[in-house]
């Protein structure tokens, strides 16, 4: 079974990178990709998309997904010429969330953030007044907080399947 980290460590963890995060709010036309692939947001904050990023304006500027790649391996300029190009002609307000220099996401500005400091502030005084709860493992990644918990208190009946 893969444990991962402690719960504590977790917490300290989310805590730590909740202090590193940035949403920024910004029309598409303040925001420019760099021949050396970096996405400038409102002229002063330079982040390194993620591939997560990247896939998403790929999506958002219906640029093909494997054309984007290929720019971005082989052409770096002829990406940022068209990125900025088509950021420029959409002139849509949009989201870029950040991590510690990450763009992570290239968001609707409408997007409802639920972040994993808000989501651990919640689950945990379920786990701790629940008393017999047995953590499993838990984890943070780029894209996802992890924690499996289980309790023998928690029964369901299984019915018996008819064949």
């Amino acid at each position: 079974m893969k444990q991962g980290r402690s719960l504590v460590d977790l917490a300290k963890t989310v805590e730590q990178l909740a202090t590193q995060k940035v949403d920024l709010v910004a029309p598409t036309t303040l925001m420019q990709l760099t021949d050396s692939g970096r996405l400038i947001v409102n002229a002063e904050h330079v982040f390194e998309p993620s591939n997560a990023c990247h896939n998403q304006l790929a999506e958002r500027l219906n640029i093909p997904a494997k054309y984007y790649r290929t720019m971005q391996e082989q052409a770096p300029g002829l990406l940022a010429e068209n990125v900025n190009h088509w950021l420029q002609a959409k002139n849509e307000r949009r989201m870029v969330r950040g991590l510690g220099g990450v763009a992570r996401a290239f968001l609707s500005d409408r997007y409802h953030r639920i972040d994993n400091e808000h989501v651990l502030e919640t689950v945990l005084p379920v786990l701790l007044e629940a008393g017999d709860i047995q953590v499993q493992s838990c984890e943070v990644t780029e894209s996802r907080l992890y924690v499996k918990a289980t309790s023998k208190n928690v029964v369901v009946p299984v019915r018996e399947s008819r064949r």
